[in-house]
């Protein structure tokens, strides 16, 4: 990940000082080369998806082309790092944000020297924008009612059994709840009205949290089961490899995805201690609904290890983690930068249960760490922009990177119509697993168990398998 450098006056909101110091010279002037040509931003042949975030290629093998596909045959140049203008030059150097493209330096004006940058997504030059950080968005009423977490340990069955959010840390109310139960599955709960209470007397009587076992049974099923079961990835599943780290998924034309949960591990620590993303997120697509005016950004919690949109690490030596909204291209300051909320640490080994979810027009992203507790959230209103791609990338910007897998359990995808092609992944890393997906007998939901990350030349920590 790759972008422009230079210095310049930045204006933060107040709402998230603990950015501010970081942002001068996150969008300064001057252009964008990809990593190596390897991983999400791009295979070494030069093909990459539409518009991704981890995918504009500028490596050996081709040049992107805007707003489509990029297939170098053998022959086309990388774009250049350096671009003469005027007086000055314009470089290319690492982005401090996830998920950000790589973009080629250009001259706006060369008789000032004024440096400027292209988008994948367009061909004209342009300075770009100074990063404008959001607030820390409060909490919604979704994100709220996540109880799905301790759900786990069965307080989640008989909390709903009771219909009462005070049995325990397995309450919920209505909204978060059906979201927790596709997550969780072991734990998961239903929906206000209490359907996941089969063990609806232990709920009433109060006594369902500490027996536990009945309300648990109750919630096990997986929203997929009776479901058509497709391909793992080691099972001649068909789905293409390319690049390291990531899996990919799409839903077919005019459909979109409402609703993503899964449950991280915190990996190892890693080989250095400068930046590395370890993300779940989603985009939108330039061919979907109301790409525009917001553009090209992406939602998504990311971990981090080192530091993160040009700010210090909120945990040094040490994982942390926060939800976020990126858009480096955007020309509404509203949803420009790098907005999200606060931080939390991660430490190593710890369970996150990740919701992101839908609601109205407002996505909301809720982080929990299981056994501290502690919470990371952050709504942003998207404005009917559809998101039709979901990632889970691991994006290593500097020289640092996993010493081990990286492992998502318990993800279940839902789409807002029924899709019966995008449970299958559209692409995913050469070493790189997915269990066998599921889809719900309805085609609205994908269930996979399993989902294995393997950074190029980082040994195998974890086997393959549900």
């Amino acid at each position: 990940m790759r972008c422009i450098g230079c210095g310049g006056e930045v204006h933060v909101r107040r709402e998230l000082r603990w950015v501010a110091s970081g942002l001068l010279g996150a969008f300064a002037v001057g252009g964008c080369g990809s990593n190596d040509g390897s991983g999400g931003n791009g295979s070494s042949g030069g093909a990459s998806q539409i518009g991704s975030f981890g995918g504009a290629p500028s490596g050996a093998g081709g040049a992107p082309a805007v707003g489509g596909v990029s297939v170098a045959s053998g022959g086309a140049s990388a774009p250049s790092a350096t671009v003469p203008c005027g007086p000055r030059s314009c470089f290319a150097v690492m982005s401090p944000f996830p998920g950000a493209p790589a973009l080629t330096p250009c001259c706006v004006d060369a008789s000032a020297g004024v440096c400027g940058t292209l988008s994948p997504l367009g061909g004209t030059c342009v300075v770009p924008m100074q990063g404008v950080l959001g607030s820390g968005g409060s909490l919604g009423s979704a994100g709220a009612s996540f109880g799905g977490v301790a759900g786990a340990s069965g307080g989640v069955g008989s909390g709903a059994g009771g219909n009462t959010a005070v049995l325990g840390a397995g309450g919920t109310t209505s909204g978060g709840a059906a979201v927790a139960s596709d997550m969780a599955g072991a734990g998961g709960t239903t929906s206000a009205g209490g359907a996941g209470g089969a063990s609806g007397a232990a709920g009433e009587s109060g006594m369902g949290g500490a027996s536990g076992a009945a309300g648990a049974g109750g919630t096990t099923t997986s929203p997929c089961q009776n479901g058509r079961t497709l391909l793992a990835s080691d099972a001649g599943s068909g789905t293409h490899a390319s690049g390291y780290g990531k899996v990919e998924f799409q839903t077919s034309m005019g459909n979109e995805f409402v609703a993503l949960t899964t449950t991280l591990t915190v990996p190892a620590q890693p080989t250095s201690s400068s930046t590395l993303y370890v993300w779940p997120g989603l985009e939108p697509l330039p061919n979907g609904s109301n790409f525009n005016p917001i553009g090209q950004g992406v939602l998504q919690p990311v971990l981090t290890w080192g530091s993160s949109c040009g700010m210090p690490s909120a945990n040094p030596g040490g994982w942390w983690i926060s939800a976020l909204y990126v858009n480096p291209y955007t020309l509404d300051a509203a949803y420009h930068g790098c907005l999200g909320g606060k931080p939390i640490d991660a430490p190593i080994g710890d369970t996150l249960d990740i919701t992101m979810s839908l609601k109205g027009t407002v996505w909301s992203q809720v982080v929990v760490d299981r056994q501290s507790g502690q919470m990371a959230s952050y709504d942003i209103d998207m404005m009917g922009q559809a998101q039709p791609w979901a990632l889970f990338h691991v994006e290593q910007p500097s020289e640092n990177r996993p010493t081990s897998d990286v492992v998502f359990t318990s993800t279940v995808l839902t789409f807002a119509s029924q899709d019966s092609m995008a449970c299958q992944p559209s692409v995913r890393g050469t070493n790189d697993y997915f269990s066998a997906p599921q889809l719900s007998p309805d085609n609205t939901r994908c269930c996979i168990s399993r989902i294995i990350l393997r950074s190029q030349g980082v040994p195998s920590t974890t086997p393959n398998g549900p």
